[in-house]
């Protein structure tokens, strides 16, 4: 349904535009996207096409179940759409796909709006760590659960606290323990970033082999709330990690994790120097700088 009201939407965009018009689409079902090859082959408009979590569908290990086969139906385009420009986000996502296309993408960090970012002053005691966003299995929200076991002392003793910050998905009713505090329900806007500012640490527990083509919006929330951050090894948050060091940990497993907190404990990491790779961060992934790459690649790429 969502698909044939796409089809009709970029038929009435296409019907309305110039020559010499610039068409940005940011979200593209399958059949509106053939529908946009084979109509600008007529309209012949300059288009970017931004491609954002339907990538997954193209890599093993995905969670998309049944719906796969369905997006992998683009995967022609990819390589045979001469009058379109593809746009990913993030580069640790085009080196999981760089093989899907014959000429290398526009590649920028995923847009986010830092403006107005609020950095709380927390308490010493107790530790306040969450992960952020709607907990489920494609997150790792299991490994947070696991993770209040092996700090059941330390939660106990009043030590450290563990919060989802969103709501956990029913599908992990087996995995719940006392020590997490999560919600049932959606929380509003203002009470998602009270929360997400009252923390300390952001953990970021995502497998591996998981999301590895989709950006990750908790990490971007996590930068723009000034929250250092403790993660498994995953490729889109180890490469972050490297490229603005100071703004977080990444662990082998969750037993490194527990360890890193009750380091954390015992010596508190040092804010300033924290709060400063954080201002780098957000100037490094801001809207300008975003822009401005944007810009260069469009200049720097001949016409296809």
């Amino acid at each position: 349904m969502r698909d044939g009201l796409g089809c009709l939407y970029l038929l009435c965009i296409l019907c309305g535009s110039h020559r010499g018009d610039i068409l940005l689409v940011t979200n593209l079902l399958p059949l509106t996207h053939w529908m946009l090859f084979l109509l600008n082959g007529l309209f012949r408009r300059t288009v970017f096409v931004v491609l954002h979590g339907q990538m997954e569908a193209f890599l093993p290990n995905n969670p998309l179940g049944g719906t796969k086969p369905y997006f992998r139906l683009t995967k022609p385009l990819l390589k045979r759409d001469a009058h379109s420009r593809y746009v990913v986000l993030g580069e640790p996502i085009y080196r999981e796909i760089a093989s899907l296309f014959s000429v290398r993408p526009i590649v920028i960090d995923h847009p986010y709006d830092f403006e107005e970012h609020i950095v709380a002053d927390e308490p010493a005691l107790p530790l306040r760590l969450g992960q952020i966003g709607v907990g489920n299995r494609g997150k790792g929200t299991e490994f947070l659960f696991a993770l209040a076991i092996l700090l059941r002392d330390e939660i106990e003793a009043g030590q450290v606290e563990i919060h989802l910050v969103g709501r956990l998905d029913p599908e992990l009713s087996a995995e719940m323990n006392p020590w997490v505090i999560y919600h049932r329900e959606m929380l509003s806007e203002e009470a998602f970033a009270r929360e997400i500012a009252r923390l300390r640490y952001a953990l970021f527990l995502r497998p591996a082999h998981v999301g590895r083509a989709v950006p990750s919006g908790s990490f971007f929330d996590a930068v723009k709330y000034g929250k250092p951050f403790l993660a498994l090894d995953h490729p889109f948050i180890a490469h972050y990690a490297a490229r603005f060091p100071g703004c977080g940990t990444i662990c082998a497993d969750t037993e490194a994790i527990a360890e890193a907190i009750r380091q954390r404990i015992a010596t508190r990491e040092d804010a300033i120097a924290q709060q400063a790779a954080f201002a780098r961060a957000r100037q490094g992934l801001s809207i300008e700088a975003i822009a401005e790459s944007f810009l260069e690649q469009i200049n720097s790429q001949p016409d296809r």
